[in-house]
């Protein structure tokens, strides 16, 4: 009894090591702390680039390490309209393919998004901001540098490798995660 107690504690231990690679892990919710007053957040102030899009019933992919914005054109305009962008986001090449009058977005991210780094997130936002972010963390996994945010309710989630979808606001998001680390992202407006 005895040996299998100590081998139940031996396979303990080397399983936690062997998942965190002996080191903690630096997405833990208490490591997220916030340097920002509120007059400087950068969801609840008025901080460029971010203030010409708030009040928009749209929404923008963010690099939460960077606050780097890229904001997806999801407002109707009629007569098919399409829009196409390939911006980089923190470094990272992207797709971004919208169609505004059908409320639909596919955005793709290639080359692996690093995770959220405690120390920079709360760089940009203020306290009560950084804690509604950590509300949006799964239990399963660590957030990726990429974010979602609402320009309507200035909300910002998370994307987490282990969630395949969430919502944003009147927005849902479905998440796919390739191989080599890049992920694909297709968002849809929930009709009201």
């Amino acid at each position: 009894m005895k040996i299998l107690k100590a081998l139940c504690v031996l396979m303990t231990v080397l399983l936690l090591t062997s998942c965190s690679g002996g080191e903690k892990e630096r997405w833990d919710r208490e490591d997220f702390v916030y340097c920002t007053a509120r007059e400087d957040c950068f969801l609840c102030s008025e901080v460029p680039p971010f203030d010409s899009f708030w009040g928009q019933d749209s929404i923008g992919i963010v690099s939460v390490n960077t606050f780097e914005l890229v904001p997806l054109e999801m407002t109707p305009r009629g007569g098919g309209y399409v829009s196409v962008q390939v911006p980089r986001l923190n470094g990272l090449p992207m797709s971004v393919y919208t169609l505004p009058d059908m409320g639909i977005a596919d955005v793709s991210i290639d080359g692996e998004a690093g995770i959220a780094e405690p120390e920079r997130v709360g760089e940009f936002i203020c306290g009560e901001c950084l804690d509604k972010y950590k509300g949006s963390f799964s239990p399963n996994g660590a957030p990726t540098e990429i974010g979602i945010v609402d320009f309507s309710t200035r909300e910002l989630v998370a994307v987490s490798r282990s969630e395949g979808w969430f919502t944003v606001g009147d927005f849902v998001a479905e998440c796919d995660f390739d191989q080599d680390g890049g992920m694909n992202i297709f968002i849809c407006a929930v009709s009201g």
